[in-house]
């Protein structure tokens, strides 16, 4: 199975008037699954990621009481980001902060150079 027989797997169902499976998340990751099976070349595994720069990091950040909301911000996305295996940019790319004082919004994106790893 492949993508082209993905496609006109949507199509048949189109052509029914039924939703498509293949819209689904699962079904993707299913076909994606198949399709890397049939490769020559078994997958590696990769090593484990060490966390000691994370450990550090956040030891040299403080308290969370004592944070800036940027900094808490940051400490909390990279510790989803870690349990999520993802990166912090995905978590949230366009982060906004709401002020109550005056009612007002501000965005707090994560720069690149602000994620150290």
């Amino acid at each position: 199975m492949d993508k082209t027989t993905l496609a006109a797997m949507a199509l048949l169902f189109h052509t029914m008037g039924l939703e498509s499976p293949t819209r689904f998340r699962d079904v993707n990751k299913l076909v994606t699954a198949l399709i890397k099976s049939r490769t020559k070349q078994p997958m590696k595994r990769q090593r484990p990621m060490p966390v000691n720069a994370f450990v550090e990091l956040f030891d040299q950040l403080g308290p969370n009481n004592q944070l800036h909301l940027r900094d808490l911000r940051m400490k909390a996305i990279t510790l989803l980001a870690l349990c999520a295996m993802t990166t912090p940019s995905d978590l949230a790319p366009k982060g906004k902060v709401f002020k109550p004082e005056d009612n007002s919004s501000s965005t707090m994106p994560i720069l690149v150079h602000e994620v150290i790893f």
